[in-house]
C-alpha cells in the first residue's frame, strides 16, 4: 500500500523482538527454562573499550582468540570509558571519538572508520557484536563532580539523543555484524531521564536499524527491571554486578526472569580480575578477585535463573588494560593478551558449555611468526603453519569471480581455515569481486591457501561452478594464480584437466586450492584485476541428491511491490540467504526461493527479513510473503500466531504484533511458530 509521511513518523519504537532459538524462553515458566539452560547457551565477551585502545592488528589478535575460544561474539562501545573521553585521541584510530557543537554530537568519520573495521574483521570471523552507542554513566552526568553534584550535566540529553541515535545508524546500521544495540550503561547515579534513551531508539531505528535492543542497567537489584517495560527493549540485560555471590545473582536474576516474558541475559556478573575498592564490596576487594571456582558459581545461577545468554568479562580486556578502574594495574596490550585462556575464562567457557578451551599443549599468542616453507613444484605442498599474532597486521585481498555466482571460496593461511567467502560476481560480467581479511600477523604468500567449496555439475552440464581467481594482495603486494610457483588442485588446462600441478591457470574447475609460493610479488604495472559489488545474490541451487531424512529444505515465495525489494532469511539468528525479490505483489505473481539447511529445521527457528524499505513517491517498496514451506510443511504468513514487525495496521503502525498479514510495509520481519 502507499502510505503518507505522517504515517511512517509513527515508527518511533521498537516492540518485542525475539530472534531465532531464544524464542522458546517466552511464556514458559521458571523451571522450564531452568529445563532448557542445560543446553549450550549464546555467550558474549566484554571488550568495551577495545576500539579506542587498539589498533587493527591488536583488534585482529582479539578476536581471533574470541572466534577460536567458541564465543557467539562480543559487546563494544562507540564512545571510550577509559582514556579521557570523547574529546581524546584514540591511540587505535588516531582521531577522537566525536566533538559536540551547540549541544550536538558529531561522530568523528577517521574513528567511525576504525570502528567499522573493526566490525568487518569481527563479521570475517563469523562473531556477532552488540554496539554500545555510548556509555550511559560517564556521558549522562558530570563525574568530576560526583552523583550528587553532576547528575544530568553531562553531554548526553533528551533533545540531543536522537540526533545522535540517527548519525550512528548511518554509520553502522546496515552493518552485518550487529546483533544488538545496547543501550544506557552503568548509571549508578540516581538521576536518568528514560526520554533520552527513548529518542536514541528512535533515531537509531528510523535511519536504519532493525537489530535488537536491550537496556544495560547498573548493578543494584533496584535497577534490574529499570525501563524493563519500554517497548523497544526487546530483551533485559541486567547487570548483578561485582560485589555480589553466585547466590545473590540467582535471587536477583530468577527476579528479574519471573517479572518479564522477554528474554534476560545475564549481562554483567563478576568479572575475572576485578578489585573493587568500594566500601559496600564485601565479597572482594583489593587482592580479593573473583576465583575461577566462583566464576563457575555465577554460571550455574545464571542457568538456574533461566537465562537466555551469558556475557563474561575480564577486568583487564574490557578496559584494555588501561589502569583506568576497577584494579586494572595497566599493561595496555601485552596485559589483555596474556588474559587469553585465562583460569577464569577457562572455567566459563566450560561451565557454559557453548565454547571450547584449548588443548594442554596451547600456548597464548607468541609474537614471532614461524618461518614459512616454500611449496614444492612436484608434489602436493605442505601446509604450514598459520603466522601467530605480531606487531604487524596483513592485509589479504583476494580478487575472484564464480561460473554461476553461488561459488563459495574459502580463505586458509597455514594450517588455519580462516574465513569463507559468497563469491556473487559471474565470469561472464568480465569483473571480479574483491574479498578483504585482515590477520593479526605477518603473512608470507606461500602460507596462502585459497579452498573450493562446493563445486557442482549436474548431468547435462547446464549447471556448472566453477572459481576464477586472478590473485591476491597482501598488503598492497601482487601475487597472481597464473605463476608459474602456484600449485594448484583442481586447477584447470586442456592438456591435463584437473589434475594437480603447477599450471599456470587461474581457473579452479574442480573441486580444490590454490597454494601460493614465497616469490617475489607479480609486476602490476599493467593493473589489478577490475572488480565490481554485487547488487544481490542469486537464488540458492539446491543440488540434487541431498539427504533429506538429515536436512531441511525451506521454500519461500514472496513477492515484491516495486520489483527491487531485498528479503533475507534468518536461521537461528544467522543470515542464511539473501535476495532480491521480484514478482508482483498487487497480482499475488509470487518467486521461488530455496535454502537448504544441513540438519533438521523447525518454523520456529525461521525468520524472513525486509531489509530496504523506501517510499519515496512513486516508488513504494514493500515485500509480500505469502508462505514458507518446510520439508513438505506449509506455514501461511497471515496464520495467527505468526509474529511480525513492519507490518502496518491503524492501530499501530509497523510495530510487533501479531497483525496476521502477508505484507512488510517497513523494514522488519516474519517470525513463524
Amino acid at each position: 500500500m502507499v502510505m503518507t509521511a505522517s504515517l511512517r513518523g509513527l515508527r518511533l519504537v521498537l516492540l518485542l523482538a525475539v530472534f531465532g532459538s531464544l524464542l522458546a524462553t517466552i511464556g514458559v515458566t521458571s523451571d522450564q527454562r531452568t529445563a532448557e539452560s542445560a543446553a549450550a547457551l549464546p555467550i558474549y565477551d566484554t571488550a568495551w573499550d577495545m576500539p579506542f585502545w587498539a589498533n587493527q592488528s591488536e583488534a585482529a589478535t582479539y578476536l581471533d582468540h574470541i572466534q577460536n575460544a567458541g564465543y557467539t561474539g562480543l559487546w563494544l562501545s562507540l564512545f571510550n570509558h577509559t582514556g579521557g573521553g570523547m574529546y581524546a585521541t584514540s591511540p587505535g584510530s588516531g582521531h577522537q571519538t566525536a566533538s559536540l557543537q551547540d549541544g550536538q554530537f558529531n561522530l568523528n568519520d577517521g574513528h567511525a572508520a576504525h570502528v567499522r573495521k573493526i566490525l568487518d574483521m569481527a563479521n570475517d570471523r563469523g562473531l556477532k557484536v552488540g554496539l554500545v552507542p555510548i556509555w550511559g554513566v560517564f556521558y549522562l552526568n558530570d563525574l568530576s563532580r560526583g552523583c550528587d553534584g553532576g547528575s544530568g550535566a553531562g553531554p548526553l540529553k533528551s533533545w540531543n539523543a536522537y540526533w545522535l541515535g540517527q548519525q550512528i545508524a548511518r554509520k553502522f546500521a546496515d552493518h552485518p555484524a550487529i546483533d544488538t544495540w545496547v543501550l544506557g550503561g552503568d548509571n549508578f547515579c540516581a538521576w536518568e531521564d528514560v526520554n533520552i534513551w527513548r529518542n536514541m531508539a528512535a533515531g537509531l531505528e528510523n535511519d536504519g536499524a532493525w537489530q535488537k535492543m536491550t537496556y544495560h542497567t547498573a548493578g543494584t537489584q533496584d535497577r534490574h527491571l529499570q525501563f524493563a517495560n519500554e517497548g523497544w527493549v526487546d530483551f533485559l540485560s541486567p547487570q548483578t554486578g561485582h560485589c555480589i555471590n553466585a547466590t545473590g545473582a540467582e535471587r536477583d536474576l530468577k527476579r528479574v526472569v519471573a517479572s518479564t516474558n522477554k528474554p534476560v541475559w545475564a549481562a554483567e556478573m563478576r568479572y575475572e580480575a576485578v578489585e573493587p575498592d568500594w566500601p559496600v564490596c564485601p565479597e572482594h576487594g583489593p587482592g580479593n578477585p573473583p576465583s575461577a571456582d566462583e566464576i563457575t558459581a555465577d554460571v550455574q545461577a545464571a542457568r538456574n535463573a533461566g537465562v537466555s545468554a551469558i556475557m563474561f568479562g575480564n577486568n583487564e580486556r574490557w578496559q584494555w588494560a588501561s589502569g583506568g578502574a576497577l584494579g586494572s594495574r595497566g599493561g595496555g596490550t601485552a596485559k589483555v593478551f596474556s588474559t587469553f585462556w585465562s583460569p577464569g575464562e577457562k572455567a566459563f567457557l566450560a561451565a557454559t558449555g557453548a565454547g571450547s578451551t584449548p588443548s594442554t599443549t596451547s600456548t597464548p599468542p607468541s609474537t614471532t611468526p614461524p618461518s614459512s616453507v616454500a611449496p614444492s613444484t612436484t608434489t602436493t605442498p605442505p601446509t604450514t603453519s598459520a603466522p601467530a599474532p605480531s606487531g604487524e597486521a596483513t592485509t589479504v585481498v583476494i580478487y575472484a569471480a564464480g561460473q554461476t555466482g553461488t561459488e563459495r571460496l574459502q580463505l586458509q593461511i597455514g594450517d588455519r581455515q580462516i574465513a569463507d567467502f559468497d563469491v556473487k560476481i559471474k565470469v561472464s560480467s568480465n569483473q571480479t569481486q574483491r574479498f578483504e581479511y585482515i590477520y593479526a600477523g605477518t603473512v608470507n604468500p606461500g602460507q596462502v591457501r585459497l579452498n573450493f567449496l562446493n563445486d557442482f555439475r549436474n548431468a547435462d552440464g547446464s549447471f556448472d561452478r566453477n572459481l576464477k581467481i586472478p590473485g591476491i594482495e597482501l598488503n598492497g603486494k601482487y601475487y597472481a594464480t597464473t605463476n608459474p610457483a602456484v600449485y594448484s588442485v583442481g586447477g584447470y588446462t586442456l592438456d591435463s584437466g584437473c589434475n594437480p600441478g603447477n599450471k599456470q591457470t587461474d581457473h579452479l574447475a574442480c573441486s580444490g586450492y590454490f597454494q601460493f609460493a614465497d616469490v617475489a610479488p607479480d609486476n602490476t604495472n599493467s593493473t589489478t584485476p577490475t572488480t565490481t559489488t554485487p547488487t544481490s545474490p542469486a537464488t540458492t541451487v539446491v543440488e540434487p541428491g541431498i539427504d533429506t531424512e538429515a536436512d531441511s529444505i525451506v521454500h519461500i515465495y514472496a513477492a515484491g511491490n516495486n520489483g527491487d525489494e531485498i528479503m533475507d532469511l534468518r536461521v537461528d539468528g544467522t543470515t542464511v540467504g539473501t535476495w532480491t525479490v521480484g514478482g508482483n505483489a498487487n497480482a499475488a505473481q509470487y518467486q521461488e526461493f530455496t535454502y537448504r539447511h544441513t540438519g533438521k529445521l523447525s518454523s520456529s527457528q525461521v525468520r524472513v527479513r525486509f531489509l530496504n524499505d523506501l517510499w519515496a513517491p512513486p516508488v513504494d517498496r514493500n515485500l509480500r510473503v505469502d508462505r514458507i514451506v518446510i520439508d513438505g510443511v506449509t506455514y501461511q504468513t497471515e496464520d495467527p500466531g505468526v509474529r511480525s514487525k513492519g507490518s502496518w495496521n491503524p492501530t499501530n503502525s509497523c510495530n510487533t504484533g501479531e497483525k496476521q498479514s502477508e505484507t512488510l510495509h517497513c523494514n522488519g520481519w516474519f517470525q513463524y511458530n
